[in-house]
């Protein structure tokens, strides 16, 4: 018995790194696509679980622009499995890529169904209505995704959007504020979070974000003209919540160790200079990470 085990022991030795380096050439978004598209093929003709697999030699086709390629095996995935997640979602955005519209709202809405505790398709479906004029629906879609996750950065991107559509400046400003909490240093969802409040009329609220947005980059001349009006008007009244600096850690995107970030907050300040000092000075810190 032990002389026909030995030679099936070896064979499986041999064989499971060469599955290994297949799995992940198979699932490598750097691979070329023909060695990546061969390692896919390699891995059905001996999956156990021919969902996954045929998912992920769509996803090869997917990642190449060949949506509608790829659309076809995720079509074979979803016979065998009607509510496999990973197959809906994929087939979901290649539909999506080839505005197919309504055949991809359908596969969210069933993914919705199969994964009710998720924020992606939610997100997705909400991007989808936002693609399709709808933004009201939209809006009560991404809503209730950012429910799920809230700390989801891509929902809070495309509640701003929806909102926008809709002429809604004051909500859509709000939306990039909770976006730019999650992106303390992005300079353009501080941007647009400040333009979307001026436009509403908040200028208090869109202070911050021009503030935090000029802190984090100078050469943002309109931003800097603006705030200077701004100051003008207001230097001789008591200041919003916007003028006084409070230490607070965050941790950044591209930081490793928790950063001091100076936040504004509510004071009164009635010297000019005083607040073009703490501009400087809190833009000191931030580019040394002090």
């Amino acid at each position: 018995m032990m002389r026909h085990l030995i030679p099936a022991l070896a064979l499986a030795l041999a064989v499971t790194p060469a599955l290994a380096d297949d799995a992940a050439l198979c699932g490598s978004g750097s691979a070329g696509f023909e060695a990546r598209v061969a390692a896919c093929e390699r891995l059905l003709d001996s999956a156990e679980d021919r969902v996954e697999a045929l998912t992920d030699l769509g996803r090869a086709y997917e990642a190449n622009d060949r949506d509608a390629e790829a659309v076809s095996y995720y079509d074979q995935a979803l016979t065998l499995d009607p509510d496999s997640a990973y197959a809906l979602g994929r087939r979901s955005v290649a539909l999506g890529n080839l505005e197919r519209w309504d055949e991809a709202e359908a596969d969210l809405r069933h993914l919705i169904t199969v994964q009710p505790d998720r924020s992606w398709p939610r997100y997705r479906l909400g991007w989808l209505l936002n693609q399709t004029g709808r933004y009201q629906d939209s809006v009560e879609t991404l809503e209730r995704a950012a429910v799920i996750a809230p700390n989801y950065e891509p929902v809070w991107s495309e509640l701003g959007q929806a909102h926008e559509r809709l002429g809604n400046m004051a909500e859509a400003g709000r939306a990039y504020r909770q976006l730019s909490r999650l992106r303390p240093f992005s300079i353009w969802t501080h941007v647009t979070a400040f333009r979307t409040l001026r436009d509403a009329g908040l200028a208090d609220e869109a202070a911050y974000h021009a503030r935090m947005a000029y802190t984090l980059d100078p050469n943002e001349t309109v931003l800097e003209t603006w705030l200077g009006d701004y100051v003008a008007g207001v230097e001789a009244q008591e200041m919003p919540p916007v003028f006084k600096l409070r230490p607070i850690l965050v941790v950044g995107p591209r930081m490793q160790d928790l950063v001091v970030v100076q936040q504004l907050d509510v004071a009164r300040q009635e010297i000019h200079g005083e607040v073009e000092f703490r501009v400087v000075a809190e833009r000191i810190q931030v580019i040394h990470g002090l």
